[in-house]
């Protein structure tokens, strides 16, 4: 019980280290309980939950299952790989973003789960970098109320 309670501390102080200092526009969610690859497992998910809203976008037969997305800033966006490739997802610069740079995911397996926190108002358009022609999409940002 000592043990569970102590991780519990740990992983709270994780969440409130990253609730206090961001300051990009998009962000991959290493500060949470997640391997080194920001990828999420359902124990992550649940528990990010607790602090922020979670939204997931899966990929299925070669297609995203939303191509467009509405959230509120400091929304979680996770992908889930349910597809039978692997994928890497680019964010972009667009005039309606604050990204200054492109931001890239890790290649997401065939069931793997890899999430992104959206901090900014904007829109994020995306698309796969293994492939270009089939998953695109975009992330809208509305400001938190």
């Amino acid at each position: 019980m000592i043990k569970l309670k102590y991780r519990l501390s740990i992983i709270s102080i994780f969440f409130l280290l990253n609730i206090s200092h961001n300051s990009h526009a998009v962000d991959e969610t290493i500060p949470h309980p997640i391997d080194e690859r920001g990828l999420l497992s359902e124990i992550a998910i649940k528990t990010t939950k607790l602090f922020r809203p979670v939204e997931t976008i899966a990929i299925k037969n070669g297609q995203l299952q939303k191509t467009e997305l509405i959230v509120q800033s400091g929304t979680v966006v996770v992908i889930d790989n349910q597809d039978n490739a692997n994928h890497r997802l680019l964010f972009f610069p667009a005039p309606k973003n604050l990204m200054v740079m492109e931001f890239v995911s890790t290649v997401i397996q065939q069931g793997e789960k890899w999430g992104a926190e959206f901090l900014d108002p904007g829109e994020y358009p995306f698309k796969c970098t293994l492939h270009p022609e089939q998953e695109h999409g975009v992330v809208i940002v509305k400001q938190s109320e």
